[in-house]
């Protein structure tokens, strides 16, 4: 859920790539994942359209990112996804990170990405830094994990599978692997 890409605690080895599993290990890590790091909110993925509102200055590649993430939840089974100009269920912010504790309260000291769903309802706050200077590879991994984790309710790390978007090291994975594939297709059709 938090990510602080400059002070991540080592991570043991990943056990594998996700080039291939099995139905059983698919199912297992989406186990694993389901759930929040920080909550004991039960966690689903959002049933109702997904609308964010994006707010602060992204770049143009930021935009770029969450259009790409936006298409690819819709094609693993996501019910609706849109950017709307205000009124979003969705808010996220390009922040500085002084400001991360006033937008949400419970962020976790030191992140330069965070979520936070409301309870079971289908809303939340997605927080990227603005200020810090990081990749843009760094910024999309963070726009791709914290409105992946948020929207399908696999809000929780792992330290198996290093090719996994939802790896506990902080690696700026890009692409989700085919086991993420995997798991988020099983989140939205729960």
């Amino acid at each position: 859920m938090p990510s602080n890409l400059e002070s991540a605690p080592e991570a043991p080895a990943a056990t594998a790539a996700t080039s291939s599993f099995s139905p059983d290990e698919a199912q297992q890590y989406f186990s694993e994942l389901k759930g929040f790091e920080f909550s004991d909110s039960k966690a689903t993925s959002f049933r109702a359209v997904t609308r964010i509102e994006i707010l602060g200055k992204p770049t143009e590649a930021d935009r770029e990112t969450i259009k790409q993430v936006m298409q690819e939840l819709l094609d693993l089974g996501a019910k609706g996804i849109e950017i709307v100009e205000s009124g979003g269920n969705v808010q996220l912010h390009f922040a500085e990170t002084t400001e991360f504790g006033n937008i949400v309260p419970s962020v976790v000291k030191g992140s330069i990405g965070f979520f936070s769903r409301k309870g079971e309802a289908d809303e939340g706050t997605i927080l990227i830094a603005a200020d810090r200077i990081i990749s843009q590879r760094d910024r999309s991994h963070l726009i791709r994990e914290e409105a992946t984790q948020l929207i399908t309710g696999l809000g929780k790390d792992s330290d198996r599978y290093n090719d996994s978007l939802f790896q506990q090291r902080h690696d700026p994975v890009t692409q989700y692997s085919e086991i993420d594939k995997a798991v988020i297709r099983m989140a939205f059709e729960q």
